[in-house]
């Protein structure tokens, strides 16, 4: 089938190839939010390393290019939070998740492609029978809504920012039906351990992350045996300890090969550091009981990341039953505590960006 065939029905942007993907994505008027934030990560312009790595290496890249209302749709606040200094690796990482090497072409009606981004996450790339072109990545689906050929590679604008990290961490869906799956360590139960990070050391179940993190951040440990740095405002004197919400053993099982050698990788030290440590949170003075009745009373509760200022949010869909979410992950236990804080354990890597795109 002749590829123009492959695009019928499809929004063609005139075909410029005397033009780069980024000098596209600088011009265009819908892409005027998108062109915003990319220029954000050099202070003043496009970071030199984007610009070399997408424009002026001699490659081809194939770039997803949310178009202005698509970040409507999200948290308007998350992409202001993603533009501060402390959350440059995870802005990184989502813009190189939306570029792919080389010329992807579209699909025949009734099929589908995959392939990966420059980051190593996935895209899946499907035509149905009625000519609707998608990307399908497991538990979202994102139109694609026009295409154009440049110089070095293809722009395809999409309705939707993408999250790539649910795809690869995966999404524990909810039973809603009673559970005693998440256990907890009763108040006034007295406390064996000085540091959260002597519950880390000593516990099998985080051996992965601990593993992981200590090649990662080898200091980063010496910060769970730290007492908080500060305490909120309506927290008592030395009351507020914050959480380590940490991914068990299984959750790394879920992840591909490719992605745990990848967290590993020194180039990725930052970005991985950043999602290895999201679920440690800001000092709160309110209990594991506490929370759960504010789950109950107002149907979820924000929990703050401790240096990005973005949130996450514990819910319980079926109220009553005892089974708890952060996030794309499910709650196994909670209220492990120590004397500087308290260790909670989830399912999955927790999604930064979970219903926030």
């Amino acid at each position: 089938m002749h590829l123009t065939q492959f695009f019928a029905g499809i929004t063609l942007l005139h075909c410029s190839l005397a033009v780069k993907i980024l000098d596209v994505v600088r011009d265009d008027p819908r892409l005027s939010a998108l062109a915003t934030i990319i220029a954000g990560t050099g202070g003043g312009g496009i970071n030199p390393d984007l610009e070399q790595r997408f424009g002026l290496n001699g490659k081809n890249f194939t770039i997803f290019a949310p178009v202005n209302d698509a970040f409507t749709k999200g948290n308007p606040s998350f992409h202001k939070q993603l533009k501060l200094s402390e959350n440059y690796p995870l802005l990184l990482s989502l813009i190189r998740s939306h570029i792919a090497d080389g010329n992807i072409y579209l699909p025949a009606p009734g099929n589908r492609i995959s392939g990966n981004s420059v980051e190593g996450y996935p895209i899946v790339l499907g035509v149905d029978q009625q000519g609707s072109r998608t990307i399908d990545n497991k538990y979202y689906t994102v139109n694609i809504t026009s295409m154009r050929k440049v110089e070095n590679g293809h722009i395809y604008t999409i309705d939707r920012v993408l999250d790539p990290f649910v795809q690869s961490f995966g999404m524990t869906i909810p039973q809603n039906k009673k559970t005693d799956a998440l256990l907890t360590t009763p108040p006034g139960t007295p406390i064996p351990y000085a540091t959260m990070a002597d519950i880390v050391s000593s516990d099998p179940n985080l051996s992965t992350w601990r593993g992981i993190m200590n090649e990662v951040s080898p200091s980063f440990m010496k910060r769970l045996a730290e007492k908080p740095a500060s305490s909120p405002k309506l927290c008592p004197p030395g009351t507020a300890k914050p959480n380590a919400i940490l991914p068990d053993n299984a959750a790394f099982e879920y992840l591909s090969k490719e992605y745990r050698k990848s967290l590993k990788a020194p180039f990725n030290f930052a970005t991985s550091l950043q999602l290895l440590s999201f679920g440690i949170t800001k000092p709160t003075c309110l209990s594991w009981e506490d929370i759960v009745g504010i789950v109950r009373a107002y149907k979820g509760y924000k929990i703050y990341s401790h240096d990005s200022e973005m949130n996450m949010t514990i819910t319980e869909p079926a109220k009553g039953s005892g089974e708890f979410f952060l996030n794309n992950a499910k709650l196994t236990f909670a209220n492990m505590c120590a004397g500087n804080g308290c260790i909670w354990v989830v399912d999955r890597l927790i999604d930064p960006v979970y219903r926030q795109v």
